[in-house]
């Protein structure tokens, strides 16, 4: 939004680098091996080493390493996630702050700064401006109020340039779909409503305290967060883009009984403690490109079934999932379309 699209003058303390196509789990141990070789090559110390798990769709890195200017170390926080495809990509010129403040200004010096300006592919706004107003509802899903108020500023900056349309209704039907698959993603599960979350977050000033002591800090320009709220969350509430009916939902609304034949057991999951990582096994399944879409539907469908229609606790569904300790080859026996099912 900043460098490409120049549309926030605020601080920002990350980059984001995105893949637009489901990765291998072979690809997943590369990326993992280089995240280590350029650390090591940089002198920072992994400290969670035991928390990264190559096939996993998302890890956290924390690393330190020594300062020049502090005594005491300091850490710095690289987050791997493959859950969602991007979509759509735009090819967007990227100039450097130099070249930008040189021609500006009209300064000329002899170096050859144009050299170093270059096209990229980016995220769409239409996309970032979706992801951005599902993560405030995630925030919200998951009790969290610190350090995420800074969407709120960036979504009244967007309003202005993302066009509120069936359009981009249609958009975040899809990316929602996307979204359910990732545990980091709680709003998007189909029992979610995204309109009543967004009304709440306007009524219960869920993000002030945050906003105005932590993101009015960040910005270049004073907004407020009256101002902000007003010109964000509160016009995407109004404009009903992210008003979804049932029919767009249903297929992934938990199912009345198992799609397995009856000689098959459940794929529910190789759970290491917690129901969201049991449930994010079978989900990793289901996104798996080497199974044919009708068995990751039919995998996917069981997991409703099993979490939803069933509603089990999450100590029942552990306990259940430790009584079948599956992998992955499992679920290339499902049954294929056609079949009985149970």
């Amino acid at each position: 939004m900043s460098k490409a699209y120049q549309l926030i003058d605020r601080f920002s303390e990350d980059i984001d680098f995105s893949v637009s196509r489901h990765i291998t789990n072979g690809e997943h141990k590369k990326a993992k091996q280089q995240i280590l070789e350029i650390a090591d090559s940089l002198g920072l110390t992994l400290d969670n080493p035991e928390d990264i798990r190559s096939r996993r769709d998302y890890n956290k890195y924390l690393f330190s390493y020594d300062s020049l200017f502090r005594s005491e170390s300091m850490s710095l926080m690289i987050e791997t996630s493959f859950f969602q495809s991007v979509y759509p990509i735009e090819q967007i010129p990227i100039h450097n702050y130099i070249s930008d403040y040189c021609q500006s200004h009209g300064i000329t010096i002899p170096l050859p700064l144009d050299e170093l300006n270059f096209s990229m592919a980016v995220q769409s706004l239409n996309r970032t401006f979706i992801d951005k107003t599902y993560a405030v509802c995630d925030y919200w899903v998951q009790g969290v109020t610190e350090r995420d108020s800074r969407h709120l500023y960036d979504l009244a900056q967007l309003c202005s340039h993302v066009p509120l349309n069936s359009d981009l209704h249609s958009l975040a039907v899809s990316v929602r779909k996307d979204r359910m698959f990732s545990i980091n993603n709680p709003a998007a599960q189909p029992e979610y409503n995204i309109q009543q979350i967004l009304s709440e977050l306007i009524t219960t000033d869920y993000f002030k305290k945050d906003y105005e002591t932590v993101t009015s800090r960040l910005l270049n320009e004073p907004v407020s967060y009256e101002e902000s709220l007003e010109n964000g969350i509160q016009k995407i509430l109004d404009s009903k883009v992210f008003d979804f009916s049932y029919p767009e939902l249903s297929e992934f609304l938990p199912f009345p009984k198992p799609v397995f034949v009856s000689e098959m057991k459940p794929q529910v999951a190789l759970a290491e403690g917690t129901f969201q990582e049991a449930r994010q096994t079978v989900l990793n399944l289901y996104q798996d490109q080497t199974i044919s879409p009708e068995k990751r539907k039919a995998a996917y469908q069981y997991v409703c079934q099993q979490y939803n229609a069933d509603t089990l606790s999450a100590k029942k569904v552990i306990e259940k999932s430790m009584n079948h300790q599956y992998d992955r080859d499992h679920l290339l026996d499902l049954p294929s379309p056609g079949q009985p099912s149970i």
